[in-house]
């Protein structure tokens, strides 16, 4: 009879990409997956489209505060914890896999509306009631919030980089890498992508999916500002409502840009880039070590979270990429920035970038969710 793996994941492509991937490698080693998530995550339509039987728990952040608003979470918090004992008993899980997210359990008890990471709180604690293992991603440089609170009980806690979050699991922390894309891990070796490239330099501009609002106001004016010679060749990835506005702006300035919404091919990409300007999100920095890729990261800071920055300053104090609060995004800034890099040091960065990626993450969460499953 094959194993069975509940993977605990939802919200952002952060903490759900990882998932699938350890997910597909299990199944193509004869194990069956199942996958608990929430409804206002992105998570159904991704983890459906590969086939995977998905349950959703009713487990969403609450606006306010008081007694009430706690009260309420916390008999949330009950029942979904009945819930997911209930479903790891139907599918007769061996393992459960969870990414974690923030904000965790505090959804319950502060608690504004959040990405739905926080899933993996009444799931795992679910785990431990009923002697299941369960195995931690904390995807970020620095630890989650929800992963925090479930690790003392945990299996084993996989680490995206070799951070903060990894010397607080201790004995339990793991520094597997983030799965990425088979098409990223393909990309030459920065040795050879460099070799021979003479003119201006490549600039790649993405802030996600939805694009980042700083760079769509900040970045044409700042290459305006360059003498003509030194201005790069751009690639601008914008978000689809603001292409145009985009277009506008560079077309105003006399400067030539391929504004997109989206980028399909995004290995394509890193292939053409010198270097890239990005938000410091988890999948991305990963993308960028294991495309080995340099950057200018702008990490994305919120009332309710700054584990960007954590990523950010792990890639500066490895010498793979700049830190660039967006405090400091202003003209003058980026400007300066971009006209003091060239390919010699770039390609040293891309070096040290390539150096910190881990192109064997997803095997090696999938390995050691088979071990713990095996263990008596």
């Amino acid at each position: 009879m094959s194993k069975h793996l509940v993977i605990a994941a939802a919200g952002t492509g952060g903490h759900v990409m990882p998932g699938v991937a350890v997910a597909k490698i299990l199944i193509s080693r004869g194990w069956t997956v199942s996958w608990i998530g929430t409804e206002q995550g992105m998570e159904r339509r991704i983890v459906e489209r590969q086939k995977i039987p998905f349950t959703a728990l009713d487990f969403q952040g609450l606006r306010g505060k008081g007694l009430k608003t706690m009260l309420f979470g916390g008999f949330k918090l009950l029942k979904c914890i009945a819930q997911s004992r209930t479903i790891l008993a139907q599918k007769h899980a061996d393992a459960v896999f969870s990414t974690g997210g923030d904000p965790a359990v505090p959804v319950c008890f502060d608690f504004r509306k959040s990405t739905g990471g926080y899933i993996a709180v009444p799931v795992c604690l679910a785990s431990g009631l009923k002697g299941i293992p369960y195995v931690l991603m904390n995807s970020d440089a620095d630890p989650l919030l929800s992963i925090k609170m479930v690790q003392g009980n945990a299996a084993g806690v996989m680490c995206g980089f070799d951070g903060k979050a990894a010397k607080l699991a201790g004995d339990k922390g793991v520094v597997t890498g983030n799965p990425v894309r088979k098409e990223i891990l393909a990309i030459p070796a920065p040795e050879e992508r460099y070799q021979g490239r003479e003119g201006r330099l490549k600039l790649l501009i993405f802030g996600g999916s939805l694009g980042a609002q700083v760079f769509n106001q900040n970045v044409p004016s700042s290459i305006a500002a360059l003498p003509p010679e030194k201005r790069p060749e751009i690639i601008h990835q914008c978000g689809m409502k603001a292409v145009e506005e985009v277009k506008a702006s560079y077309a105003a300035l006399g400067i030539e840009a391929q504004v997109v919404p989206f980028i399909e091919d995004m290995a394509a990409a890193y292939v053409w880039a010198d270097v890239v300007l990005a938000r410091a999100g988890a999948i991305s920095v990963s993308e960028l070590t294991a495309a080995g890729v340099p950057s200018i990261l702008v990490p994305l800071v919120t009332k309710t979270t700054s584990h960007q920055v954590g990523n950010a300053k792990y890639m500066q104090e490895a010498g793979a990429a700049i830190y660039l609060p967006q405090s400091e995004l202003t003209t003058g800034k980026l400007t300066a920035l971009l006209e003091g890099l060239n390919r010699k040091e770039l390609l040293e960065m891309a070096k040290k970038a390539k150096a910190l990626g881990k192109p064997d993450a997803a095997a090696t969460v999938a390995d050691f969710i088979e071990y713990v499953s095996n263990k008596e």
